[in-house]
């Protein structure tokens, strides 16, 4: 009895000391951290939330969207490095990135304003050419829309 009453100590003072290492060394490394972050990190109002509808693309794909074109219940996601299909309905999409960001050009198209380059017409139909080239068709009810946003 009285050596498994030394052995409980023994390992009660290891686990103590064990235990009071790993606190010291965790709290050293919050307390670099949270130094360091006052250098890395803009001030918390300049922050911007980042849409939920990045956490559905790939990494690999970046934020720098280009445009999203409705197909059946799927959305092709074309950014300036690749395209992705994504499930989800382009309304959703669209709301998820932010409508002051782009456009609807299309019941099937949207396009971000900054990569709107010029109008076009294609087949006598109204166009509009994107900063990769390419053609997305603009029907009369988002006409306007696309003439103010590239003015």
């Amino acid at each position: 009895l009285k050596d498994f009453v030394l052995l409980g100590a023994n390992c009660m003072l290891i686990a103590l000391a064990v235990d009071t290492l790993f606190f010291l060394i965790n709290d050293s490394f919050e307390k670099v951290n949270d130094a360091a972050s006052k250098y890395d990190n803009p001030a918390p109002e300049a922050i911007k939330t980042p849409s939920p509808f990045y956490q559905r693309l790939s990494k690999s794909l970046g934020t720098d969207v280009i445009s999203l074109q409705a197909q059946d219940h799927y959305v092709d996601v074309k950014t300036t490095l690749g395209n992705e299909l994504i499930l989800i309905r382009l309304s959703d999409a669209i709301k998820e990135l932010g409508e002051d960001d782009g456009v609807q050009v299309h019941r099937s198209w949207w396009v971000a304003k900054k990569h709107m380059v010029k109008e076009k017409r294609v087949d006598n139909k109204p166009s509009l050419v994107l900063s990769d080239q390419t053609v997305v068709p603009v029907s009369r009810t988002y006409r306007a829309q696309v003439a103010e946003a590239l003015s």
